[in-house]
């Protein structure tokens, strides 16, 4: 049986959010007094996303290994996507097509969009599932403007996966 790769994607948006659960990440969020990530925490995982495009774009060399790390321009979209899906995944949405979308913007604008929309609309509006998707759309327009088609996209994105499973508790001790 052949898996869409449209399966596969909901499959890597879903193993994102359980990766990143095991290892102990989600382990401080602000939550609401119904379990639901607070608009503060959206927003500090944005800053997140944001490091992570800031890392894509100061990197020269597009793919690379340091050991057993993959590293590189692709790898850091594919760390984009990674956390943008494991945040869908806290905030209980599913990856589908549909809702606000930013236009033909960056990733960065596409981030931006998200703050704005959750400050005033909060987190648990429809609007920022669909501007969560973009998001991750527009990862995918990149990592395709930059030389990536989809499948290739979706093989590193499924390499820096197989790293992160392999990486200890907390890695590095950071805080989020």
């Amino acid at each position: 049986m052949t898996i869409s790769i449209q399966e596969t994607l909901q499959q890597l948006a879903r193993e994102s959010y359980e990766v990143a659960t095991a290892k102990g990440w989600h382990e401080n969020d602000e939550l609401d007094e119904n379990g639901t990530p607070t608009v503060r925490q959206l927003l500090t995982w944005c800053a997140l996303f944001h490091t992570e495009v800031t890392e894509y774009e100061q990197v020269k060399a597009h793919y690379y290994l340091d050991g057993e790390k993959p590293c590189g321009k692709i790898t850091e979209l594919a760390d984009v996507a990674i956390r943008v899906w494991d945040a869908m995944g806290r905030l209980g949405f599913e990856t589908e097509s549909g809702g606000i979308r930013c236009g033909s913007q960056s990733v960065r604008h596409a981030i931006d969009v998200v703050i704005e929309q959750a400050r005033i609309r909060g987190v648990h509006n429809m609007i920022t599932l669909g501007l969560l998707n973009d998001l991750v759309d527009k990862v995918f327009d990149e990592a395709n403007s930059i030389g990536y088609n989809l499948e290739s996209f979706v093989w590193f994105i499924k390499n820096k996966m197989a790293f992160n499973k392999s990486r200890p508790y907390r890695h590095g001790g950071r805080l989020a």
